[in-house]
């Protein structure tokens, strides 16, 4: 005799990534770093709820406004610190590479979410709650990251929202 849990449909829960995404994914919950079909990956978000769909975009942008961020605060600080210049621009350009391979794990990690990858969710979700400290921070400071920040917890916010939710159901 079988017994069922309240609220649960009978079927057990696929592993596979959710229909209509048109490409082939990763399997639901693989770490999936497959190079072939990066492009389509990265662009395609047919299929997926317009919430998680604005979450997934968001995540990008911050991603992006972060590096762009990195980058015009090497120009600040050359041009403030004179003869000390120099030196802050030097370890401004390490934050800069640093920015780069972040973003690039976020926008990996984003990828894997739009394709209903729980664990990305999680994932996600740390660094969204990570991003209010940030949002806070850049907000005293009065700092431009304040934007990338503000990107990061409104895509965290949509991840959670009943249509998102759904799609991870």
């Amino acid at each position: 005799m079988s017994t069922q849990y309240p609220g649960a449909s009978g079927a057990a829960p696929s592993n596979e990534p959710p229909a209509g995404l048109g490409y082939a994914a990763p399997p639901r919950n693989a770490f999936g770093f497959e190079m072939s079909n990066l492009g389509r990956r990265l662009t395609d978000v047919s299929g997926v709820p317009q919430q998680l769909s604005y979450s997934y975009w968001l995540w990008l942008a911050g991603a992006v406004l972060g590096i762009v961020f990195s980058i015009i605060s090497v120009f600040m600080i050359s041009a403030s610190y004179g003869s000390y210049g120099g030196v802050m621009a030097g370890a401004a350009v390490g934050g800069i590479v640093w920015g780069i391979i972040w973003a690039a794990v976020v926008a990996f990690i984003a990828i894997r979410l739009k394709e209903g990858s729980r664990w990305a969710r999680i994932v996600l979700s740390i660094l969204g709650a990570l991003a209010v400290i940030g949002l806070l921070v850049n907000l005293i400071a009065f700092n431009l990251s304040v934007i990338s920040s503000a990107a990061s917890v409104a895509a965290a916010v949509l991840m959670w929202l009943p249509e998102s939710r759904k799609f991870f159901a």
